[in-house]
């Protein structure tokens, strides 16, 4: 879990995951959005139908009892010409709330007549639902004589039922008519759904002559109510209202249970994507940064820094590695740079001591005695030519050495020959005077001065080193021009040395020459080769591009070659030759 790859792999898949779960909540939406206004839209023609129906049979009892109130004498059962629907029950009362005849007078016909008598006369027909005794009651008033003409059914006489099958089934749809105070005139409920819905639906709107559409949403039942008014055009002042309820639960309950199950798959794929996005944060951001620190501090020098684990990634912790290890290794060339820096400056002042010794042994006491010398000359110009003649010519002789040894001294310090004759003939003179074979191979040219003074003082170190330390009785010193390249080599047969796995190591033991000759090379773009074994002899290679005005190599132009050709074939039969 803790490699990159499976790092990334949950990096892709968990927010892939996320994304799909949010299309499926999307498309679930979708689908029960379609489905509601399906629902909707059959509601609301269902709506028209059944209002049209209502308020065609309130327009029908309302027409029969103005038609009753015509007759002479009283008729207590005026029935309809469809058979389905209940008869009209007609009480003829007077001001004092008694029925012609005599007959004893129902509770629900004299509440009627009670509110009728706080109306005024001339109000007109008006209908009231008796919720005491579950009845639709039209109420007329009479001129002559005074009283009014009441008439009632029961209020399933609507017949909601027969025009809608009684929601018995979970989804039918249920159908009811509401008064203004939110009471049940007529319904096709059996379940009772109906009562459940006025507890919370706002009537209001639908009392004001606006049609509304709600959804509600209990535990796993989702249901659309729509309500609108319903009035009976012939009998006005009866804000009733009509409601039908149906569940839409059975017609999207897999969406629906599939929408109350997605919130929590993308509560827990958004924990997951935080948990993978805490632990990417930990195991790579975190040790990132860690080894930013280390690698700032490591500049500074303290190259320790990265010796801790950080944690992380293992690849994370791979690089911490190779961190250290480079951070090892940047110090271990430090501290053997530092060492040859400390052996250079030693060496340059032993070199100045050195000077000064020999200018104060040889040339000041050489200068002293040609004075010496020239005083007796002039002493005894006048005197003894003849020993005069003699003291000049060992003034001339004095004179001599003396310039020998300031050309000693001078070449020692630069070798002013690689000006005048060359690299070529300057390794030659510098084999002859070391006692090793010398050949050049290839077409022979001058070089950048950096470039030849770097290869001669190479040469120079290896000589050197062969004959005092690796105690050689042959010494193969060659030269190869190549193309684009210039290739030098000294190979000896004495006594070698184990090799270490990098040169800076020599530097612990106080050998700095290899290491000298490696800072020259890297100075000049070169590359150095040193091969070498006990009892095996020693091979020192130094390969360059070839830079200077007589240049015909393909890299390089001017006075500066744009990279360093590598002449891999060169090396080889160098190599060979210096064994052979």
């Amino acid at each position: 879990m803790r490699g990159l790859r499976v790092q990334v792999l949950l990096w892709t898949i968990v927010p892939l995951i996320i994304v799909l779960l949010l299309m499926s909540l999307t498309g679930v939406g979708s689908h029960q959005g379609a489905v509601r206004q399906l629902v909707t839209e059959e509601n609301n023609n269902l709506m028209d139908v059944a209002g049209e129906a209502v308020r065609t049979r309130l327009a029908l009892y309302s027409t029969l009892l103005a038609t009753y109130s015509s007759a002479a004498t009283p008729v207590h059962s005026l029935p309809v010409s469809d058979k389905t629907l209940p008869a009209l029950e007609v009480w003829r009362i007077d001001r004092r709330g008694l029925s012609a005849g005599g007959l004893p007078v129902p509770a629900w016909v004299q509440r009627a007549a009670a509110e009728a008598a706080r109306r005024p006369q001339d109000s007109g027909t008006w209908m009231t639902f008796d919720a005491p005794a579950q009845r639709i009651v039209w109420v007329l008033p009479r001129a002559e004589p005074s009283g009014w003409e009441v008439g009632g059914i029961p209020s399933r006489g609507l017949g909601l039922a027969a025009l809608i099958a009684p929601t018995g089934e979970r989804s039918a749809p249920a159908l009811a008519v509401v008064d203004a105070q939110g009471r049940i005139v007529d319904s096709n409920d059996v379940a009772g759904k109906i009562g459940a819905t006025l507890e919370w639906l706002e009537l209001e709107p639908a009392l004001l002559g606006r049609r509304e559409v709600q959804f509600v949403s209990t535990g796993e039942q989702q249901t659309v109510v729509t309500y609108a008014p319903i009035q009976a055009a012939s009998v006005p002042g009866a804000p009733w209202t009509m409601i039908i309820r149906r569940p839409i639960g059975d017609l999207i309950a897999p969406f629906f249970r599939l929408e109350q199950v997605l919130p929590l798959m993308l509560v827990a794929a958004a924990i997951l994507s935080f948990l993978t996005l805490y632990f990417g944060l930990r195991l790579i951001v975190r040790p990132l940064r860690l080894l930013v620190e280390c690698s700032g501090r490591i500049g500074q020098g303290e190259f320790q820094a990265a010796a801790h684990c950080v944690g992380g990634l293992q690849e994370i912790e791979e690089l911490r590695q190779a961190l250290d290890a480079m951070a090892q290794r940047l110090q271990s060339e430090q501290a053997a740079l530092q060492d040859y820096l400390r052996a250079v400056t030693n060496t340059q002042e032993e070199e100045r001591a050195r000077l000064a010794r020999e200018l104060h042994d040889e040339t000041v006491q050489t200068l002293i005695a040609l004075d010496h010398k020239a005083q007796l000359v002039l002493r005894g110009l006048d005197k003894h030519p003849e020993r005069t003649r003699a003291q000049v010519a060992d003034l001339r002789k004095i004179t001599a050495a003396a310039t020998q040894e300031v050309r000693r001294l001078s070449y020692g310090l630069r070798p002013l020959c690689l000006e005048e004759i060359g690299l070529d003939a300057a390794l030659e003179r510098l084999a002859q005077e070391a006692e090793a074979c010398y050949c050049c191979r290839g077409a022979a040219r001058r070089l950048a001065g950096e470039k030849e003074l770097a290869l001669y003082r190479i040469a120079q170190e290896s000589l050197s080193n062969a004959r005092r330390h690796a105690h050689a009785q042959s010494i193969r010193l060659i030269l190869i021009f190549g193309p684009a390249t210039v290739t030098l080599g000294v190979g000896d047969d004495g006594i070698g040395f184990q090799m270490p796995s990098k040169l800076s190591e020599l530097t612990q033991g106080g050998h700095f020459g290899l290491m000298g000759m490696q800072e020259r090379t890297q100075l000049i773009g070169g590359r150095l080769f040193c091969e070498s074994l006990p009892g095996r002899g020693t091979a020192i290679m130094v390969q360059t591009a070839c830079t200077g005005d007589k240049c015909s190599g393909t890299d390089c132009s001017g006075t500066a070659c744009s990279r360093s050709p590598v002449d891999d074939e060169a090396i080889a039969a160098l190599r060979g030759e210096l064994a052979g």
